[in-house]
């Protein structure tokens, strides 16, 4: 197994203890930051967002800047890195958000507003 593989099943295994502890229903920056946390208690120096430049060569070979972003996690161990780029999913509600309107609903009723 490469070194390279061996950070990413650790990563893996990051995230599932990550996603375990504190479930659902958060936003990218917590899960970002519970991570970076992980990874860095287990000797990982990790960045995160870091900025990057977005390159592009075209077909005549011209290499340019064509834009900019930011990294949720850049994890660097030995010579290897890897890139992770999160998303937090809300739950999905079957029923369209009724239910999310009903308990809204409720939690109003029981502070009389």
């Amino acid at each position: 197994m490469t070194t390279k593989e061996r950070i990413l099943r650790e990563i893996q295994r990051v995230a599932k203890r990550v996603y375990n502890e504190l479930g659902t229903g958060h936003g990218e920056a917590i899960y970002r930051d519970a991570m970076s946390l992980e990874l860095q208690e287990k000797g990982y120096t990790v960045k995160t967002e870091a900025p990057v430049s977005i390159r592009y060569i075209t077909s005549k070979g011209k290499d340019m800047i064509v834009g900019s972003g930011k990294i949720d996690l850049f994890v660097l161990k030995k010579d290897s890195f890897v890139v992770i780029e999160l998303k937090a999913v809300g739950r999905l509600l079957k029923d369209g958000g009724k239910e999310k309107k009903k308990k809204r609903k409720n939690i109003y009723n029981s502070k009389n507003i």
